[in-house]
């Protein structure tokens, strides 16, 4: 599969808390390749995927809860 940067939900306190999602890329969510460059590339220009492992993933981006955070806080929820 080949994604185009279309936004995907993560589940931020487990599958069964849907009030508790952030979007995440194709790419940063499940490792998805994208617009038609190497995993290797994205990896260099976008960062580190969550699909290839959580403590890489958040070391860079912050926790799950750092991103609901950022997420509500650019869609003016509190």
């Amino acid at each position: 599969m080949t994604a185009s940067g279309y936004v995907q939900w993560h589940h931020t306190a487990g599958k069964k808390r849907h009030d508790l999602t952030c979007g995440l890329c194709c790419w940063h969510h499940q490792g998805y390749p994208m617009f038609g460059k190497p995993l290797s590339v994205l990896r260099i220009e976008f960062g580190p995927s969550l699909a290839e492992g959580s403590k890489p993933f958040h070391a860079e981006f912050g926790s799950n809860e750092h991103l609901l955070q950022m997420q509500n806080s650019y869609l003016g929820v509190s």
